[in-house]
């Protein structure tokens, strides 16, 4: 048998503190496998659903891991906070904390079975390569922000593309590689035409919540009025004609005096004769429950002379709606 050491301790000098419970000096470290943290540095592109390839310092071999494939540095795959599992979410450069999960598959955070919510139910997450992940970045709701050309209908989905801000300018601009991702109207709270030619589309934010695969819109840009010309004059249908929108104000505006929309006369208000003619003017607003342009007023016809028959108490009057003149100089 073999006599303990005095001074279990000797750089220190003093004997480790004592464990009423079981007798003996306490021990001064537990084994076992502990979760280590780290910053890492988003180092390629984000192009996996699962992982994004970073740079940073392993806290186990105590060894910085660089990104160089020219070199044949491969960096460290680090795993993506579920709920933020989609490509293109991550910029070049973004700097994270990340940490060593610890699972009943051992330290790896693991990907939840198709069709599965039940943590039990991780699978291991490895790279495209099969090199076994151990990191996972540590971040809250996912949350990204969109630029949407797309025509959307309130409660449906469009696509959209995945914005970020440019450190240069400070600006939006769309990721580079352009990726497009499906965003979904949910709560039913937003509705746009579809964005004329090329111009800027409507910007908003969406969410990935943790109990479903899609992305949510949370806010957007949505369109308010717009000052039109008929093109064609109104029909009792209700359905509008093709207009030339003259400006957009208030809200989403695509920023162009050329594109052509369709206005509606939902309570058939505007089609008599003294106005609702081609070449009219009017105000329309964007109604997002039927997604659609509604006519709110119209300017009495400008052409002047338009004949028009008025039933009246005792029969029918012929109406004559005079021209416009000028009775000054608009200064």
């Amino acid at each position: 048998m073999l006599r303990k050491r005095k001074n279990p301790t000797p750089a220190f000098g003093l004997p480790p503190p004592f464990n009423p419970m079981t007798g003996e000096f306490a021990k001064l470290t537990t084994p076992g496998i502990y979760p280590s943290c780290a910053l890492v540095e988003v180092a390629a592109a984000d192009t996996h659903d699962d992982y994004v390839i970073c740079r940073g310092y392993d806290t186990r071999d105590q060894k910085f891991y660089e990104y160089d494939l020219d070199e044949g540095k491969p960096g460290i795959p680090v795993a993506k906070p579920f709920g933020k599992r989609a490509a293109g979410l991550y910029a070049v450069g973004e700097v994270y904390a990340a940490f060593l999960p610890q699972s009943l598959i051992g330290q790896n955070s693991g990907t939840i079975a198709a069709g599965s919510t039940d943590l039990l139910d991780l699978e291991i997450l490895e790279t495209d390569d099969g090199e076994y992940i151990n990191w996972m970045l540590v971040e809250g709701k996912a949350m990204v922000r969109f630029e949407m050309t797309a025509a959307l209908t309130v409660g449906g989905e469009a696509n959209a593309y995945m914005i970020v801000r440019n450190a240069a300018d400070n600006d939006w601009e769309r990721q580079s590689p352009e990726l497009t991702f499906s965003v979904h109207d949910f709560q039913s709270l937003f509705a746009k035409p579809a964005t004329p030619g090329v111009q800027t589309g409507a910007y908003g934010i969406a969410i990935k919540p943790m109990d479903q695969p899609d992305w949510e819109i949370v806010n957007m840009q949505i369109p308010r009025w717009v000052y039109f010309e008929l093109l064609q004059a109104l029909t009792r249908a209700g359905t509008g004609p093709v207009t030339a929108a003259i400006d957009f104000y208030m809200g989403y505006n695509p920023d162009t005096a050329e594109a052509n929309i369709s206005v509606y006369d939902e309570t058939s208000l505007f089609q008599g004769d003294s106005d609702g003619a081609t070449g009219d003017h009017g105000i329309a607003e964007w109604n997002v429950r039927s997604s659609r342009w509604e006519i709110r007023y119209m300017e009495p016809n400008l052409n002047g002379g338009t004949t028009f028959d008025v039933t009246v108490p005792g029969g029918t009057r012929s109406l004559t709606v005079p021209s416009w003149v000028t009775v000054g100089a608009v200064t």
